[in-house]
């Protein structure tokens, strides 16, 4: 499931659940960023996934 995703590899292929989306604008960057909030079929929630 996710939590036992790895960040060294790249090429994961995972089903999610998305529970919610939206765009936020990043005056950081003074890019758009699209957010998710996601749940996997363990019921884990990652809260503010990012997607540049």
């Amino acid at each position: 499931m996710l939590n036992n995703l790895k960040p060294y590899k790249t090429t994961w292929k995972v089903e999610v659940k998305v529970l919610h989306s939206w765009t936020q604008h990043s005056n950081y960057s003074g890019e758009d960023t699209f957010e998710f909030i996601l749940e996997d079929r363990m019921l884990l929630t990652l809260d503010r996934s990012k997607l540049i």
